[in-house]
């Protein structure tokens, strides 16, 4: 087995690399120090490009952060008696776990590597919640920074319901019902860091409000041309979803005898070549395999469970599930009652190479991860060459 280091000053970067990796791998929770993120993993192959790393001793003295961290993060990956030693002299700390060296904090963060995506609907007839939210601009804020304190990284505000039958908008009266919202989130950037999401397919609406976006989540997968390269210019992430109607229409089904994993992946890799083509790199593009638009309840479970296989598009995944049709295996309470099923799935894409999961609500799946984390310490997971 051989054992890497990787640092970024994000997730994101973190996630990145070990995109590269194309190799089975597991690892232990990432750390944190001088405004930097630390990965150990253990893979079953080399790795040529990267610095093998050599195991520490334990030190002697608590005075050395990179030595602590490097060490500490080891005897958690091989669970060897160390792990104790610090584990008992760590303080409890934000999702987390802390060493203090003087003034230095050294921190074992408690969850995943995916970021969660907020979902926040100014709509009065969504699937999920029937328009508990809307134009109740106060009580979404109220509701948000706990929920950006609690780790949640992006809120994703849309204005027009995709459930089957929902009634279309036009752009002014999505951008009406939008902008008072969009502001208000785009002050509270000033106290919190988060990136701001905008869940909508229709062009007018996008580049309106493109200053403020960190991401455009088109649902439709279909924007034209001209918006797309305005989406590129302003160096904005663009994340395009495979559906074959919008709204969803659930008797309109990708086939009975295929692979929904060849497929998603046959049609991603058709977007991509379009997008690179207009001048996007990698790093912009997020692909949503479309869970609950347009497949039938077995190929939403088989695609979830065998998600890692979009892996190979070599960008990042987003998986939007919470609270759909889907569940109906698993589940006979209502849409708005599924939180438990959902953070579920959740906790189990947050093993799978996802990097953002898209949620309705937070509380349950930070439960689970946390929890998970103390209890297996796996949270990405790598494929073969």
């Amino acid at each position: 087995m051989f054992l890497y280091l990787l640092v970024s000053n994000s997730l994101q970067g973190l996630r990145a690399e070990l995109r590269q990796i194309k190799l089975e791998l597991s690892y232990a929770s990432y750390y944190s120090w001088a405004n930097k993120l630390y990965l150990l993993i253990q893979t079953s192959g080399q790795v040529p490009e990267v610095e093998q790393f050599i195991a520490p001793s334990m030190p002697n003295n608590f005075d050395n952060p990179e030595q602590i961290l490097k060490s500490w993060a080891y005897s958690e990956l091989v669970q060897d008696i160390n792990w104790l030693n610090y584990e008992q002299k760590a303080q409890a700390s934000h999702n987390g776990c802390s060493l203090f060296i003087g003034n230095v904090e050294v921190k074992r963060s408690f969850l995943a590597l995916p970021e969660l995506m907020l979902i926040i609907n100014q709509t009065p007839d969504s699937f999920s919640d029937g328009g508990k939210y809307y134009q109740q601009i106060d009580k979404i804020i109220e509701e948000l920074e706990p929920a950006l304190a609690a780790g949640v990284s992006i809120i994703d505000v849309g204005a027009e319901s995709t459930r089957p039958g929902a009634q279309a908008l036009n752009p002014a009266e999505e951008i009406k019902r939008l902008e008072p919202l969009l502001v208000v989130l785009n002050q509270l950037k000033s106290c919190y860091s988060f990136k701001l999401s905008l869940d909508s397919f229709r062009a007018e609406t996008l580049l309106h409000f493109l200053p403020y976006l960190d991401i455009v989540n088109d649902v439709s997968g279909k924007l034209n041309s001209d918006c797309l390269r305005q989406i590129k210019a302003a160096a904005k992430s663009y994340a395009f979803m495979h559906s074959l109607t919008i709204p969803a229409n659930p008797q309109i089904v990708l086939g009975s005898d295929c692979d929904p994993c060849a497929e998603i992946l046959q049609w991603a890799e058709s977007k991509l070549e379009q997008l690179l083509q207009l001048g996007f790199t990698h790093k912009q593009l997020i692909c949503d395999p479309g869970i609950g638009f347009n497949k039938t309840s077995a190929q939403a479970w088989y695609l979830l469970r065998n998600i890692s296989r979009l892996q190979s598009l070599d960008v990042e995944l987003l998986v939007g599930h919470s609270r759909k049709r889907f569940l109906d295996q698993v589940t006979l309470s209502e849409y708005g009652g599924r939180d438990s099923e959902s953070a579920a799935v959740a906790n189990f894409l947050a093993t799978q190479s996802v990097d953002y999961i898209r949620m309705h609500d937070y509380r349950e799946y930070f439960k689970l991860v946390k929890t998970n984390n103390q209890l297996e310490r796996k949270y990405f997971r790598g494929i073969s060459k």
